[in-house]
């Protein structure tokens, strides 16, 4: 088991460098760069943990040769190791992912050789076949896109169909949300919350505007909640008995008297208009 040394680290990058310039190629190594969802990178790592992923660009000869690595796959095998990679993620995961990206611009010169801090000894479970299209077909938003599309290229997963699918897919994410006709729903609810929580909605979707459209919008909402709020109480009193006429309030009736009487009190009623 080797023992860690962070010196080792730097001079095992240097010597990479040292292999690449030996090609006789114009090298240029940018700075690592780092990520905690695969989407927004930066050559500083300042959060708190490690970040979940890495990447490096060498360039040959002006070719550009970019490597990602995922801090999950690249975490050292040998426990001793592991402790250091913990305190010093940006310092040792950004020097594994510089050798990486030198490796692969330069396999000529350096080869296939890894270093302690490398997994060499980890026993890892077999790879499970993931199913691209369909974790395409369901990335919930956009940086979900951006982080399958880091994780394809780790595996080496990214094939035309599938850089189509993951274009097709933010497209579909970054369009904006279909018009609501807000006039057919206003007319299709049948409750008093459902028009309260539509209105709701058309307020915060700023529906209402201060033109005729919007003018009209709100008198069809309140005509609405008119017809609904009527339906409704025509529904509780349905059926419901007429009041009973109340008898003791009504004059008594006087035509049980006898005939005579009668045409002397019209005649005494007469004689009092005339006063």
């Amino acid at each position: 088991m080797s023992t860690p040394n962070i010196d080792d680290v730097a001079t095992t990058v240097a010597e990479y460098e040292n292999l690449a310039i030996s090609t006789g190629a114009a090298v240029r190594i940018d700075p690592p760069e780092f990520s905690a969802d695969g989407s927004e990178w930066s050559p500083f790592w300042l959060g708190g943990g490690h970040p979940v992923g890495a990447r490096a660009t060498v360039h040959r000869d002006g070719v550009a040769t970019t490597v990602y690595v995922s801090w999950e796959e690249s975490f050292p095998a040998e426990e001793s190791w592991r402790g250091l990679w913990l305190a010093k993620p940006m310092k040792l995961f950004g020097a594994y992912v510089v050798r990486a990206a030198l490796r692969r611009a330069f396999r000529d010169a350096i080869g296939d050789r890894r270093e302690p801090d490398e997994q060499q000894t980890l026993s890892v479970a077999p790879d499970v076949a993931r199913d691209w299209e369909a974790e395409i077909a369901g990335a919930a938003d956009e940086q979900a896109v951006m982080a399958l599309h880091a994780e394809m290229k780790q595996v080496r997963a990214v094939t035309v169909a599938r850089e189509r699918a993951l274009r097709a897919r933010l497209g579909e994410l970054s369009a904006p949300p279909a018009a609501r006709d807000w006039e057919a729903e206003f007319l299709e609810a049948s409750t008093t919350d459902a028009i309260d929580a539509l209105e709701r909605e058309a307020q915060q979707a700023r529906a209402f505007t201060a033109d005729t459209t919007g003018r009209v919008l709100r008198r069809i909402l309140n005509a609405r909640r008119k017809a609904i709020v009527e339906a409704a109480w025509a529904l509780d009193h349905a059926g419901a008995p007429a009041p009973a006429e109340d008898e003791s309030v009504r004059p008594a009736t006087r035509d049980h008297l006898p005939p005579q009487n009668r045409a002397a009190r019209r005649a005494s009623s007469r004689k009092k208009g005339r006063r």
